[in-house]
């Protein structure tokens, strides 16, 4: 207490004790009012001095052994700071149920998936929306132990043209046990959000994947071709060579038609693959992303480092706390409750 009264300097206090509930103002002679947990929230947000920040704190129980707290600091640009606790309420991390028809394709790499880590990656998949889970549906999710940056990879999703997976490591499950996502009153583990965070990612390299699957299939179609034009092209210079009485010029007009078709198919081939290839890292989803929420927030400090980051961060974010979302970017929000990336891929094709 005398801590928070040693830092305080023109902070307003208020305390709500639903995400959706009346503020209730705390001069600072009422602060002792709170629980401890509440005042701990304070303290906390009180140290980062981040304003227009939102600080969502899980704080162990007393005595241990019973349920955490959980709280929410919103430090308002206007240097308000407004918590959302209800001491009454101990929670759990909530989860949502994914019918076993809908769940992924769970790999183990050289590590084994655990069934909490299971039920985490199937209560991500089941907050999107049908049309997203179909987008994603031949992405496997393979556990590895580590990944190459170490502790700063939780996961990644990894595109190989017509093939795409997300690696999913350890520190994923392991980091940042002390904050949680979404509204105190039904928190959400951050490694849902990291899973979601990748899931973005593979949503917005959709298009790429979808295309490279399309290229892959027509070189297998234009490999038969070449080789059927390579076996016409055998046959008709043995009879050449023989010099077939039968032979006319019907037959050589067909031939050079089989070649000319080939070679066209060829080249459109070619111009499309290197089509998809230059703008891989600018598909349809994050062209009307960046068009649409223009001189919006970043959602996150880890969404400023590029446009990819930053639809990947607001799109996780956007399914485990949307209120966060229209509070910081309300831009933002609207892009995804109008489903505006899934928009983009069925107007390419």
């Amino acid at each position: 207490m005398a801590a928070i009264q040693k830092i305080h300097d023109g902070e307003l206090f208020y305390w709500q004790r639903f995400s959706h509930g009346r503020a209730q103002r705390l001069r600072k002679q009422d602060l002792n009012q709170l629980p401890r947990a509440g005042l701990i929230a304070y303290f906390i947000a009180l140290k980062r001095r981040q304003r227009g920040s939102e600080a969502d704190l899980i704080l162990p129980a007393s005595p241990r052994g019973h349920r955490p707290h959980f709280a929410t600091v919103l430090h308002e640009p206007n240097d308000h700071l407004i918590l959302i606790y209800d001491p009454q309420q101990r929670r759990s991390m909530t989860r949502r149920y994914l019918p076993p028809s809908q769940q992924p394709i769970a790999i183990n790499g050289d590590r084994r998936w655990s069934e909490t880590e299971r039920s985490l990656l199937f209560s991500a998949l089941a907050r999107l929306h049908p049309k997203e889970l179909d987008l994603i549906r031949d992405v496997s999710f393979v556990r590895h132990r580590i990944g190459q940056r170490g502790a700063h990879n939780a996961a990644l999703h990894v595109s190989k043209g017509c093939r795409s997976h997300i690696r999913v490591f350890d520190s994923l499950f392991e980091a940042q046990p002390s904050i949680f996502t979404g509204p105190p009153e039904a928190p959400i583990s951050t490694a849902e959000y990291g899973l979601l965070h990748e899931i973005g990612h593979a949503i917005a390299n959709a298009r790429y994947k979808s295309a490279s699957c399309a290229l892959d299939k027509e070189e297998r179609v234009i490999e038969t071709l070449r080789q059927r034009v390579n076996q016409a092209t055998s046959k008709y210079n043995q009879r050449v060579e023989r010099r077939d009485p039968s032979l006319r010029q019907a037959d050589t007009d067909r031939l050079q038609k089989q070649v000319q078709d080939v070679a066209r198919r060829i080249e459109t081939y070619n111009t499309a693959r290197a089509k998809n290839k230059a703008t891989r890292h600018m598909g349809p989803v994050l062209r009307r992303f960046e068009h649409q929420t223009a001189r919006a927030a970043a959602v996150t400090r880890y969404a400023e480092q590029s446009l990819d980051e930053r639809f990947a961060e607001a799109f996780a974010l956007s399914r485990t706390d949307p209120d966060a979302v229209k509070r910081i970017a309300p831009k933002v929000l609207n892009f995804f409750v109008t489903m505006q990336h899934l928009k983009a891929l069925a107007e390419e094709h």
